[in-house]
């Protein structure tokens, strides 16, 4: 059973810093923080996740 995640604009900015972090230092991102890190913005993420923002 796949869990649904609900993020905030902050979570979304702080998994796009990890992606870039892990890059320059040829680390290996984890696939939840890479998918959060596609996201432009919460509110898309949560609504391709099936959780609706307030």
């Amino acid at each position: 059973m796949t869990r649904k995640l609900q993020v905030t604009e902050e979570q979304v900015a702080a998994a796009k810093l990890k992606v870039t972090i892990d890059r320059r230092l040829g680390r290996r991102t984890t696939p939840i923080v890479a998918e959060v890190a596609k996201a432009r913005s919460a509110a898309e993420f949560n609504a391709k996740n099936g959780k609706a923002t307030r």
